[in-house]
């Protein structure tokens, strides 16, 4: 109703129990260009949330994304802007940060 996309992640505490059946911190959201025009956007997160991976199989490149150099580091941070062309998809990888139990 607030013009917004917004998005159900389910997960419960898992401390100190066998939680087998519990859900993943981490969730595979996919999205794709259906359009028959190319998408530019860029993905971000609030709250207990943190990205922590991308892949696509765009050949296109934001036009403000910064450019890629060919430096090996240890933790990259994941790209989140994307020109996504029509019939091409988009995998983000989203963790819910879960507090520990002395935070609670």
């Amino acid at each position: 109703m607030d013009g917004e996309k917004h998005f159900r992640i389910k997960f419960w505490s898992t401390y100190g129990k066998d939680c087998s059946d519990a859900p993943s911190n981490v969730t595979k959201l996919t999205f794709s260009n259906d359009s028959k025009a190319d998408m530019t956007f860029a993905f971000d997160v609030k709250g207990p949330f943190e990205i922590l991976k991308t892949k696509t199989n765009t050949g296109a490149m934001h036009p403000l994304a910064p450019k890629t150099e060919q430096k090996k580091v240890l933790n990259p941070k994941p790209v989140t802007m994307f020109c996504l062309q029509p019939l091409k998809i988009v995998e983000v990888h989203v963790k819910f940060q879960t507090p520990k139990p002395s935070e609670q």
